[in-house]
């Protein structure tokens, strides 16, 4: 299922399966005419971070990992991904920014050069659909 996209998360047991289940039910309202949840946050908006200079090579001829930059601006670093093996070159996932829940969509340059072939369109295009489906605003690059 990996390989055709069809299971957007993957557990090892049972258990596995039901934390990762209420993992990303804390992203998503009961339904969607309710608005996302928001969470107090420790981690200030309006922090500066000199590790996100380091992450971008000098020379544009070489690869980063956009997860590095996902986790220095979400609060606390946290970030659900979706589909995280399907389509390595975009990146799918849920975060927070200041307590708000928020989709993230991104290219990965470490992965094909971050080229939107099929796969990565259609996995783009189902979870602009999630969000859209709950009122949830996205951050892409």
């Amino acid at each position: 299922m990996e390989k055709s996209g069809q299971c957007d998360i993957i557990a090892d047991d049972d258990f596995d399966a039901i934390e990762k289940a209420k993992e990303l039910f804390a992203f998503l309202p009961q339904s969607c005419w309710e608005k996302n949840s928001v969470i107090k946050c420790d981690d200030d908006p309006k922090r500066s971070d000199k590790e996100l200079l380091d992450i971008m090579p000098d020379n544009p001829k070489m690869t980063y990992d956009t997860h590095e930059i996902i986790d220095h601006i979400t609060d606390n670093g946290e970030f659900f991904e979706l589909k995280e093996d399907y389509a390595p070159n975009i990146i799918t996932g849920f975060c927070r920014f200041d307590g708000e829940v928020a989709g993230i969509v991104a290219c990965n340059p470490k992965e094909c050069g971050s080229v939107m072939e099929i796969n990565s369109c259609d996995k783009y295009y189902k979870f602009l659909q999630i969000l859209d489906a709950y009122n949830s605003p996205s951050c892409s690059s």
